[in-house]
């Protein structure tokens, strides 16, 4: 008894040591974060203090510029540090502004609006004029006009900041990817709209696909890219294909390689070859059953519905792999007998996704680096402002 008591009076002891050494861990690692949270806070009244400072320096410059005062002189050589703090940034702005207005083939009105809207970026958000410049112009470059791209610039910084808490995605990269998905999805789903009008639903429904996936914004984007152009004809919505994908992805099948298994499987059912249509004659799959699944244009009525149909007729793995052709089989095979498991999931893309991408970006701008970003946006507009009146 008195061993057993002993024992008992030493573990306790022992666990009496453990919680106190983690006490100890807990108030060291208190005191070292301490600091970061003070920084933290300063960078956000920082940042505050900033906003209402260049839009008085956004105002006197109106003034000064209709006035037509030159002031460089009196400004002396703070300003002459200031100027040189963002002429290379005043430059790049100027250079991509132009290259826009080029592009675009924008009014004069227009003109001025797409450097007012990228100036009001630089101001209120974490990316710089600049950077939606550049933005504005992978935009442009998928065949959006000033309208499309006014429509299209917001869900696509929502969508950069919402990508950039898995990956090191900018804004141009985004636009990018964005507008290809736009145009390969909705070019021509409705002629009454263009690919810009389904921009705030799509970015969402992105958003809500890698946050929830085993895959980032670039590996979505490149297996949408590349299935995106068969999906209409494969009777797959976009719903459903972000569905699929996110499917695949639990398998660790993901980017171009899903989409390609995607595209492959789908030109397969479009195109059966004689073997596929010997195996599905042998399992009594006749012409009327077919037509349920494959409409007179051709077009697959529900690819999803399709496999899950195949499955259930008895159509074995081995076979399944003959008609889907062996290299996208392999990939494809897996999601035969989960028809009713991406029904749902698409149910979920749809009642779940609204707003996904703003919240998404605004939980990027927590925390310091958030803070630092916003901060470092607010300067460079401040200093770029305070250039413009330096150079009148």
């Amino acid at each position: 008894m008195a061993y057993r008591s002993k024992k008992i009076t030493f573990e306790a002891a022992l666990k009496n040591r453990d919680v106190d050494g983690l006490t100890r861990l807990s108030k060291k690692f208190e005191r070292l974060t301490a600091p970061i949270d003070r920084l933290n806070y300063k960078l956000k009244l920082t940042k505050a203090a900033i906003s209402p400072i260049t839009k008085r320096v956004d105002k006197l410059s109106k003034s000064l510029s209709s006035l037509g005062l030159k002031i460089a002189k009196g400004l002396g050589a703070g300003a002459g540090t200031v100027g040189a703090f963002s002429l290379f940034e005043s430059a790049n702005f100027e250079s991509e502004l132009l290259r826009l207005e080029t592009l675009t083939k924008a009014t004069l009105k227009q003109k001025e609006a797409i450097s007012e809207l990228a100036e009001e970026i630089n101001k209120t958000t974490q990316f710089t004029g600049v950077d939606a410049l550049k933005g504005m112009k992978y935009l442009n470059m998928s065949g959006m006009d000033y309208s499309g791209i006014n429509k299209s610039i917001n869900p696509t910084m929502y969508l950069t900041g919402a990508a950039q808490l898995n990956s090191e995605i900018d804004l141009k990269r985004t636009a990018d990817i964005f507008s290809n998905i736009l145009t390969s999805y909705f070019k021509n789903k409705d002629p009454n709209k263009k690919p810009s009008d389904y921009a705030v639903d799509t970015a969402d429904k992105l958003a809500y696909a890698f946050s929830n996936a085993n895959f980032n914004l670039e590996e979505l984007g490149g297996a949408l890219e590349m299935f995106g152009g068969l999906a209409d004809p494969a009777g797959v919505s976009f719903d459903q294909s972000l569905a699929l994908l996110m499917t695949l992805s639990g398998s660790g099948i993901k980017g171009e390689k899903a989409g390609t298994a995607l595209a492959g499987a789908s030109t397969r059912l479009l195109n059966l070859t004689p073997e596929a249509k010997e195996i599905l004659k042998k399992h009594n799959l006749t012409k009327e059953e077919r037509q349920k699944f494959l409409g007179d244009d051709g077009k697959i009525e529900n690819f999803i519905a399709y496999l899950s149909y195949l499955h259930e007729k008895g159509v074995k793995p081995g076979d399944l792999m003959k008609i889907l052709g062996q290299e996208s089989g392999k990939y494809i095979i897996g999601i035969k007998n989960q028809h009713e498991d991406i029904a749902s999931l698409v149910k979920k893309i749809e009642e779940e996704s609204s707003g996904e991408a703003k919240r998404l970006n605004d939980v990027s701008l927590e925390g310091f680096w958030g803070n630092f970003k916003l901060l470092t946006s607010s300067v460079s507009a401040l200093a770029k402002k305070l250039r413009l009146i330096v150079m009148m």
